[in-house]
């Protein structure tokens, strides 16, 4: 199959299997909500990301797939997760729910499209925040899709994604990688495409790189403590050799720590 099939195919086998949980009669109407993870509207019509083409194409081949199988269900794509003041892509998904519920809808099947494994977002903003207020707009059906975590068609999607994006090669090393072999930087290097901060730069827009300042044990920061610590010994010995009991305070190994 083409590159992607294998990811819609497992989307769509997990949507049906939802929407056959749901009571008989609600099958038909179900209306399957796809909730992709949001972005600041800056990012695409400003930048040029090309996420938001790309969620809805991925939406649509889904459907698509779902039409294959038999399922004439009606769709919606919402955004979720939200944070700060400056707008992002819409609709929202919790302003999208609502709406759908005031206009009759009754049965949701949602799909975190954007997302491949479980986590926060999934487990906790959609099963119980988005779900809670679902319920509270008047939805009285909910059924959430799973994400894809290992299902077999994707994984195979990835595998082979992985092998496309690598150079051909001479058998040897391709062998060698495969049988788990050491292998060469050079080797390496060769199937890796690395690029400069200025190239990426050219397609993807500025890159900024930031740099963290250091805490705790840096290199200057040890010879700091080595040498208080020094000077505590010092003085530690110097006290107890005009006491007179040096040796005994080195043997019972007091010395430094008598003084802290």
């Amino acid at each position: 199959g083409g590159a992607g099939q294998g990811y819609v195919h497992s989307m769509a086998r997990l949507i049906a299997s939802r929407i056959d949980m749901l009571p008989e009669g609600e099958r038909a109407g179900a209306h399957v909500f796809f909730s992709a993870h949001g972005l600041p509207q800056k990012y695409v019509q400003e930048l040029g990301d090309p996420y938001q083409q790309q969620i809805e194409a991925t939406v649509s081949f889904v459907m698509a797939r779902l039409r294959v199988l038999g399922y004439s269900n009606p769709d919606t794509l919402a955004y979720q997760s939200k944070v700060g003041p400056v707008p992002w892509l819409q609709p929202y998904t919790d302003e999208k729910i609502k709406e759908l519920a005031g206009g009759g809808v009754s049965s949701l099947v949602v799909v975190p499209i954007s997302f491949v494994s479980e986590h926060i977002e999934t487990l906790e903003e959609i099963d119980i925040e988005y779900r809670e207020l679902a319920e509270e707009a008047g939805i009285t059906h909910w059924e959430r899709v799973p994400a894809l975590g290992v299902e077999e068609d994707f994984i195979e999607d990835l595998a082979s994604a992985v092998v496309e994006a690598l150079p051909r090669m001479e058998q040897r090393p391709l062998q060698e990688i495969d049988e788990g072999r050491p292998v060469s930087l050079r080797v390496v290097n060769d199937l890796v495409s690395l690029r400069s901060k200025e190239e990426i730069g050219a397609e993807y827009g500025p890159v900024r790189v930031r740099n963290y300042r250091r805490v705790g044990f840096t290199p200057k920061a040890e010879v700091i403590n080595g040498r208080i610590a020094m000077a505590a010994i010092t003085v530690a010995s110097l006290s107890s050799y005009l006491q007179g009991d040096l040796w005994d305070v080195i043997y019972n190994g007091r010395i430094p720590f008598e003084w802290f």
